[in-house]
């Protein structure tokens, strides 16, 4: 998701977004869990987004931070807040 994202044309203009981008994704990766969740959530309207609150409930996460609020319309779901980058 990180990586078809950073490639959005509104973050060109931004200096060496790109490069600093690829470069902090392989940074999470060799510092996170894998998790697989072991249900399918149907809540979001963008259904594609599920998939973000299926893993924050399978990892128990404290947090799920996206500037996606327009599909992410609540502050919290279970045990997760859900807050913008700014915050």
């Amino acid at each position: 998701e990180y990586q078809h994202t950073i490639g959005y044309s509104k973050f060109q203009s931004i200096p060496r977004f790109h490069e600093r981008s690829k470069q902090l994704i392989i940074d999470l990766k060799s510092i996170s869990i894998i998790r697989n969740p072991q249900f399918v959530l149907e809540i979001l309207a963008d259904k594609d987004d599920n998939k973000f609150l299926e893993l924050a409930l399978s990892a128990q996460a404290d947090f799920l931070i996206t500037g996606n609020s327009k599909h992410f319309p609540f502050s919290k779901f279970e045990n997760t807040q859900i807050l913008s980058p700014e915050k």
